[in-house]
């Protein structure tokens, strides 16, 4: 079981840092499982995170902290790719998505959580490198 911070007054709660979500998770799994990509970049796989502000560009885990034995602290940054059209987020709230997905077919849980969006928040450009090797499904 996860859940997530949404209060609509989040940017002005004492203390509550920009561009970061706030989630409790009930779970055995392991979601601090970082990944080195060849770009330098770290990623934490099991963790996959949507901005739901219709038509701006995607959202990417930049941060993990675990401030409590089942509290998380997620750091946030835009995802964008090459000469992508969409508009990148305006400051203030934004609603998220998080969901902890321990394998590419299986989601065990998932959360709604709000994040108090600044004018810093951090830009990743998508890094054709970091792809994983294509796979030809005709292949033996």
């Amino acid at each position: 079981m996860m859940h997530g911070w949404t209060e609509d007054l989040s940017g002005n709660l004492a203390g509550r840092q920009p561009n970061q979500l706030l989630v409790a998770i009930e779970t055995a799994f392991d979601i601090g499982v970082t990944r080195f990509l060849p770009s330098g970049r770290k990623e934490w796989p099991n963790l996959n995170v949507t901005c739901l502000t219709p038509g701006v560009v995607g959202a990417v885990v930049v941060g993990l902290r675990a401030p409590g034995l089942a509290a998380f602290v997620i750091d946030i940054a835009q995802f964008v790719y090459p000469n992508d059209p969409r508009p990148r987020w305006k400051p203030g709230v934004h609603l998220f998505v998080v969901q902890l997905v321990p394998t590419r077919v299986q989601l065990k849980a998932a959360t709604l959580a709000t994040a108090f969006i600044d004018a810093n928040v951090p830009v990743v450009d998508f890094k054709f490198e970091d792809m994983p090797p294509f796979i030809d499904s005709n292949e033996g």
